[in-house]
């Protein structure tokens, strides 16, 4: 999704003269859409993050166990 806004927000040349460029010459408009299109994507990453929570605490838990079982061989301060 964020590529689409990307995409959208890049700055052109014109076809024509007499063309504008929008939605750069919209003002206040303009931001207000910029501003609605990084909420867009600023929640589907959150939802993302809520979908894939079991998938992302098993890999923290893998690397700790790893970590763990790697333990003897380094110098852990106690």
């Amino acid at each position: 999704m964020s590529e689409f806004y990307t995409f959208r927000l890049m700055q052109r040349e014109p076809y024509n003269t007499l063309e504008a460029e929008l939605p750069h010459a919209a003002g206040r408009l303009f931001q207000q859409y910029i501003v609605d299109a990084f909420a867009k994507v600023e929640n589907t990453r959150l939802d993302w993050i809520v979908r894939n929570q079991r998938q992302l605490r098993m890999e923290s838990v893998r690397g700790l166990m790893d970590y763990l079982a790697e333990a003897p061989s380094h110098d852990m301060p106690m």
